[in-house]
């Protein structure tokens, strides 16, 4: 099974509480990897041998340096059931976006953060400069707490349909 090593790294940040469910992957195969001293260990499985690690590269000739990510078992379901579990997806998108050095490099706003002569509105914008961004609405408007029927039913009004002629 996977184990975060460093919950504050990058990739497993955005897991924080639910972390602990990469330990419902099952592997059955993995690379056992030394990692040396050029690697960082991100994460290992529960027998201790790394499962995902990483190191810098490049920067050569003046050249920005890069990232290697290197994980240990497969990720096309042959050698474990990654690909059958929810965090599958968001860990290949948080992997993928640690190893090209982006966090979004100021592409995705919230409403009240776009560039000034950009719409206000959700949605992808294009900036003057050729560039997109994305405007989302600010998480701290919605509410993820449940309601009872009767409370939903309090929420909606209803309305005259307007007809065009």
């Amino acid at each position: 099974m996977l184990a975060a090593t460093d919950l504050r790294h990058p990739i497993f940040r955005p897991f924080d509480a639910v972390a602990a469910n990469f330990g419902q992957v099952a592997f059955e195969r993995a690379w056992q990897i030394d990692g040396g001293t050029d690697w960082r260990v991100a994460a290992r499985f529960t027998d201790g041998i790394p499962a995902l690690l990483e190191r810098r590269a490049g920067g050569v000739d003046g050249a920005a340096a890069g990232r290697v990510l290197l994980f240990a078992s497969d990720l096309d379901r042959r050698w474990n059931d990654f690909p059958l579990h929810p965090a599958f997806v968001p860990f290949v998108l948080e992997s993928v976006r640690f190893a090209a050095g982006s966090r979004g490099a100021g592409r995705e706003l919230s409403i009240g953060q776009a560039p000034a002569g950009i719409e206000q509105t959700p949605g992808v914008h294009l900036l003057p400069d050729g560039r997109q961004v994305v405007l989302n609405v600010d998480t701290r408007e919605s509410s993820l707490s449940r309601v009872s029927a009767r409370e939903f039913a309090d929420m909606v009004f209803a309305t005259q349909a307007k007809t065009s002629r």
